[in-house]
């Protein structure tokens, strides 16, 4: 394995690494420069006129300074020409200069003497090196996200970019960072942030074809964004242009066009079926255009998806239906003003419910839970242009994300949960209905450019921020349901106690919950930040890039009903509380890039700043009096009959409904979590197309939140003696003393210090190489190595109250992080081959992943095997019937690498009046790879005990075509 890495490290520093590194996180671009004449002094009073398809309302004129300095700010991502004149001097025009959103490129001109008739054009050669930003940014435009094989999803583009990964969140895919909390990346449509407030993923999926280009900024970030401890992700959309410009297409795969992967040896282990795809149709449309030429543009873009999976550890294909629709329209109101408004609208349904599909709930389609997303989200944005040197822009968003749960198969059954082997029956096991996720903001800023101050020149940004996040949600059991939902059922209805549900063991009766549902809560955040930032030129050879931000976030809970239920019969107001959580933080960020040789060819960047944590509104709904919660009694069933009845309860072993007297509390000190985050590295112009980039990257996380029951003190714990039956050496694990099994719980929000702080922390080095299309190919690579540690994991699950809920949940807790691989290695590129055929391929490899339960929110120990000490076995555990503790530290065992080589040929074909059509097959997985990506458990004592749940998909085949105009 070692020797495969090494192998992997070499080939990576000889031949690749990383993605083009670009400016700070933005929609818009900006070319400057200096006019000289050919003894190398300076020109005042050049005309620079720029021009570009991309750009609404036609030419764009200005003049050298006295230094004769021009710059462009705010141009959006695409093809310009800029054209250079001085009476007495030779004109000169650069052409073919590529712009990507968030660079800022140098394009200096020198100037020969002669008369303006006569004219020097030169193509291409846009410098490679962004030498004003420190931020460690990469990008990827719409051009080359049409040619990668990959699936047509939302995240699944960002994957390809360096130190990038997914983050094993079925819910709402999401991505991990170096290293950072998967829950704490913003996700932008056109600058202006789309996380779901309630979980901190996004919320949206765009149609992929939508895209103008999108973005990643993964260190260096400016003080413009917070909640950014992990990335920034950005994705710029299309707004049309001078000419109509459309298309369509179509992507089919099915069960025929497929392997199968799964070995002798994964049989052996349980595996029959392996993961891929029963069918997948995906047809898209698009149109872009003038509605006035040079005045106003639209763009359009309609996806249908429909998708039928299949995993390996469920016995039902999972059905996915989205519908899609962006639409963008952008007027130019006058020459220094525009504005632009996009609109995007989804409507998704996921049967089964991909998140809470496994092992454990695959026998009884009674379980099986069917989700709605119903969002959408208005995006305005204005600029105008103040005098020469001032930019103000305001932009907002008004997001309504609707998530809708029922149990179709169910007409009332309640959930039976084996805790001897974590097999679910009856119904589903699932605490929610119908949400509310809604998040509005509204951003403004100022940016003024200055010369001749402090010894350099000066573009100065301040702005200002705020967003409120309200959100509700039912909080009831999917499958206990009450007589009013019972109410006109046939025969078919099944009788039930409702608000119950049932404990097995071994599928015999052991305990039963009575819940406190229905509920619905209600929580709020709001947010008000404001930030100032400078980036400082000396000599155009050293660029500083400071700033500031100070963030405000108070979380607050209106009122919230309750009931009526079987255990609750009353309904239940619940009063609003404001401000119980009020955090006011302020965070420095530093950059400095230095032009070495001052020919925008080499250049070394640093940079360092405090990122505070996104704060969801899951945090304040943890102090919620409206809050779900059981008390769990042992349960004699004593006529057999499989039901719950008054009387059949017996001792109170558990009690999680708030108590009025004991509400759970939010720490009157809480003090918001971070990340300092450093980078260090160098970048380098190898050839006019080729450059090399090496940062490193440091991460340590402090004030990590943990809820703590403050009614059971981690000193009131008895500590007993055990034998660890993995090394027959005794250690020590903590029973819960006899008094206190009954007693409500005490829940705290707080930072945790002791026993043990929380930690986190990641070092690691990311080395790059990219080609620009030249010839007839290009090539981008990637190589990470990284290596994250901590008693706190970084995957979602992991981010609410783990691990300080017992003792028993900090043993074995440090090691290694539970998402992100340490060493990654990704590959694509492009080749125009003969007789017009286009072939791309994709290639990735990634190290093993501590071992991961297939089981959704589960709080193991990842990548550690866990025991469990029977009290039968263990007379000196005092209440619980069994303890389950990790008995390794964490992230021992690990997946095996994996490896994926994706190809594609494409053949574009040319028809009458400028259109195409272009058929492509790709396949996905050529060398049929088999790696175990979840395995169905970590505790030994259970059935299938690092078994595979899933194995990587095998290889696929799937068939496009598109027709364009």
């Amino acid at each position: 394995m070692r020797s495969k890495y090494l192998r992997a490290v070499v080939f990576a520093c000889l031949v690749a690494a990383a993605a083009p590194h670009a400016a700070a996180q933005t929609m818009t671009g900006s070319l400057y420069g200096t006019a000289t004449d050919t003894s190398g002094a300076r020109l005042p009073g050049v005309t620079v006129t720029l021009s570009s398809p991309a750009v609404i309302g036609g030419e764009d004129v200005r003049t050298t300074s006295e230094q004769g300095l021009y710059r462009f700010p705010t141009l959006p991502p695409g093809t310009y020409m800029v054209k250079f004149d001085l009476q007495g001097f030779q004109s000169v025009t650069r052409e073919a200069i590529q712009l990507l959103a968030g660079q800022s490129l140098a394009l200096d001109v020198q100037l020969g003497v002669g008369t303006m008739r006569e004219s020097l054009t030169v193509t291409g050669q846009a410098p490679l090196i962004d030498t004003r930003n420190s931020s460690l940014t990469n990008i990827q435009n719409a051009a080359s996200l049409e040619n990668i094989p990959m699936k047509r999803d939302f995240t699944q583009y960002l994957n390809v970019m360096p130190g990038v990964t997914d983050a094993r969140y079925d819910f709402s895919p999401i991505n991990n960072v170096h290293g950072s909390s998967s829950r704490q990346s913003v996700y932008s449509i056109d600058g202006v942030n789309t996380d779901d407030p309630s979980t901190n993923a996004t919320s949206v999926a765009l149609p992929p074809d939508a895209f103008q280009e999108v973005q990643v900024t993964t260190a260096g970030i400016t003080a413009e964004f917070g909640d950014a401890s992990g990335a920034v992700f950005n994705f710029v959309t299309k707004s049309g242009g001078n000419q109509f410009r459309g298309g369509s297409g179509g992507y089919l795969q099915n069960a025929s066009l497929q392997s199968n992967n799964v070995t002798s040896a994964l049989q052996s282990q349980g595996v029959g079926t392996g993961a891929g795809i029963d069918h997948l149709y995906d047809g898209t449309i698009f149109l872009g255009g003038p509605i006035k030429r040079d005045r106003v543009w639209f763009f359009e873009n309609f996806r249908y998806l429909n998708e039928n999976d299949i995993h390996s550890d469920f016995s039902a294909p999972l059905t996915t239906r989205d519908k899609m629709n962006f639409v963008k329209v952008t007027s130019q109101i006058t020459k220094a003003s525009k504005v632009e408004v996009g609109f995007y609208y989804r409507d998704y349904s996921n049967f089964p419910y991909t998140a809470v599909a496994s092992y454990t709930n695959s026998g009884d389609p009674r379980t099986w839970i069917d989700v709605e997303k119903k969002n959408f989200i208005l995006v305005p944005r204005w600029n105008a242009v103040i005098g020469k040197n001032t930019l103000l822009d305001v932009r907002g968003s008004i997001s309504v994300f609707k998530l809708l749960a029922a149990d179709p198969n169910n007409v009332g059954a309640p959930a039976y949960v084996d805790v001897a082997t974590g097999i679910i029956t009856g119904g589903s096991d699932q605490l929610f209905g119908d949400n509310r996720r809604n998040r509005h903001q509204v951003k403004a800023d100022l940016s003024h450019f200055t010369e001749h101050l402090l010894g350099g020149n000066h573009n100065f940004k301040v702005g200002v921020d705020a967003a409120i996040d309200p959100v509700w949600s039912q909080r009831y059991l999917q499958g206990a349901r009450g007589t009013t939902e019972l109410a006109g059922c046939t025969s078919q209805c099944v009788s039930v106690t409702p608000d119950t549900q049932y404990l097995l063991f071994n599928g015999a009766p052991y305990r039963v919950r009575l819940y406190n549902s229905p509920l619905l809560q209600k929580f709020e955040d709001r947010h008000v930040n404001a930030y100032a930032e400078d980036q400082w030129v000396l000599q155009d050879r050293v660029t500083f890039n400071l700033g500031v931000r100070f963030e405000h976030v108070t979380g607050n809970l209106p009122e919230s009903t309750g009931g009526p239920g079987q255990y609750t019969p009353a309904s239940v107001v619940f009063p609003a509380q404001n401000g119980l959580i009020s955090l006011s933080t302020v965070s420095p960020r530093i950059g400095g890039v230095w032009d070495v040789k001052g020919d925008h060819k080499t250049t070394v960047k640093a940079s360092g700043g405090r990122f505070y944590n996104q704060l969801n509104t899951s945090y304040v709904g943890l102090a919620s009096p409206a809050g779900i919660g059981y008390r769990e009694y042992d349960w004699t069933d004593k006529n057999g009959d499989g039901i719950y009845e008054p009387g059949e309860e017996g001792t109170l072993r558990a009690n999680t409904v708030p108590n009025p007297a004991h509400l759970p509390q939010i720490d009157p000190n809480l003090k918001n979590q971070y990340t300092d985050v450093y980078s260090v590295g160098f970048e380098q112009a190898l050839t006019p197309t080729l450059s090399l980039a090496v940062n490193g990257i440091f991460k340590h996380d402090g004030n990590i939140f943990g809820t703590v029951n403050a009614a059971v003190p981690f000193a009131d714990y008895v500590p007993i003696t055990v034998t660890n039956p993995l090394s027959n050496q005794p250690m020590t694990i903590y029973t819960l003393p006899a008094q206190y099994q009954a007693i409500a719980a005490q829940t705290v929000l707080t930072n945790p210090m002791s026993p043990v702080a929380l930690v986190r922390k990641y070092n690691g080095v990311e080395a790059v190489v990219r080609r620009r299309m030249a010839g007839v190919w290009q090539f981008e690579g990637s190589y990470v190595y990284g290596k994250g540690q901590g008693n706190v994991g970084n995957a979602f699950s992991d981010s609410q109250t783990a691990p300080y809920s017992n003792p028993n949940s900090l043993i074995n807790r440090y090691g290694d992080l539970p998402v992100g691989p340490r060493h990654q290695l990704k590959l694509l590129g492009t080749w125009l081959a003969p007789y017009g055929v286009a072939v791309s391929g994709y290639y990735e490899a990634l190290a093993g992943i501590p071992w991961t339960e297939t089981f959704f929110g589960s709080t193991t120990v990842k990548g550690a095997e866990t025991a469990r000490f029977l009290k039968s076995a263990n007379p000196q555990i005092q209440s619980e019937t069994f303890i389950d503790v990790a008995v390794e530290p964490a992230g021992t065992r690990k997946m095996d690498t994996t490896t994926h080589l994706d190809l594609r040929a494409e053949k574009k074909f040319a028809l009458t009046k400028g259109q195409t059509l272009s058929g492509m097959i790709d396949v996905f997985n050529v060398f049929n790879g088999s790696a175990v990506t979840l395995i169905k458990n970590l505790n030994v004592a259970l059935p299938g005990f690092g078994n595979p749940a899933q194995v990587q998909a095998p290889r696929q085949v799937r068939l496009g075509v598109r027709w364009n105009f």
